[in-house]
């Protein structure tokens, strides 16, 4: 038996929507004494709230500043007139349009992802036979938060470790961090990450018994963030070598 609550009025159900901000709904089927705070997940508690989120709102707020930290595009190199000339040409086909407009495949469209794949081999300078990537191995998201939030959850326990080069894209080490994982930074020169101190850092990791917690190690292969620079080739296959090596 429910136990008396001394006072009877609906109860109030809340739920987070963002920056410590609640919805609440109030139900008129029960009776019960007020609700007390949320019940979050263990996961919650990991995620702070991302710099990124602040550093956008300011870029955003504050249209005479620019923000070299929130990585915000320059107004006048944005291509207006490209993007309506391709809806355009895209609406001016009803059989289109409603392919567009209506869902899709979680992998998202195949001719977008052949384009994406023909991409690669342009910047790999190679012919898409010599890339030799599947489509299923390219997947359409809504931006790299959503692929490495994705690739976190995928790969990242508590307490596992990512190898990072240092410095990385930041807003990456808090998705590390928003999964309960542990990003270790590696040393990394004008050619990106550096082979000799991933091999320090594993050998680091392993005396101190913590190799098997070593689930990623994070690349950029084309203009890393925030100094620009393109992994070399031949670093990697180093790094793809070392992971197996290490892999053991």
């Amino acid at each position: 038996m429910r136990p008396e609550c001394g006072r009877r009025h609906a109860p109030l159900t809340t739920w987070p929507i963002a920056n410590g901000t609640f919805a609440a709904m109030t139900s008129k089927t029960c009776e019960t004494s007020q609700a007390g705070p949320p019940r979050f997940s263990q996961r919650r508690w990991f995620a702070a709230e991302q710099a990124i989120s602040f550093l956008m709102r300011e870029a955003v707020e504050n249209r005479d500043v620019i923000s070299l930290a929130a990585g915000l595009v320059d107004q006048e190199t944005l291509p207006v007139e490209a993007t309506r000339e391709a809806f355009e040409r895209l609406f001016a086909d009803t059989s289109l349009a409603r392919a567009a407009l209506q869902y899709g495949t979680t992998a998202g469209a195949e001719r977008l992802r052949v384009q994406i794949a023909r991409h690669l081999a342009r910047l790999e300078r190679c012919s898409e036979e010599q890339l030799a990537i599947d489509l299923d191995q390219i997947i359409l998201t809504t931006g790299s938060q959503q692929t490495l939030a994705l690739i976190a959850d995928l790969m990242l326990d508590p307490g596992d470790i990512c190898l990072v080069a240092a410095p990385t894209y930041f807003v990456f080490l808090g998705t590390v961090n928003g999964v309960g994982a542990r990003a270790v930074p590696v040393r990394a020169d004008a050619h990106g990450m550096r082979m000799d101190a991933l091999e320090e850092t594993l050998s680091r990791l392993e005396q101190a018994g913590e190799l098997e917690r070593v689930k990623l190690i994070y690349v950029v292969s084309y203009y890393e963030n925030p100094t620009g620079v393109s992994l070399a080739p031949e670093r990697r296959r180093q790094i793809v070598d070392i992971a197996r090596c290490w892999s053991r």
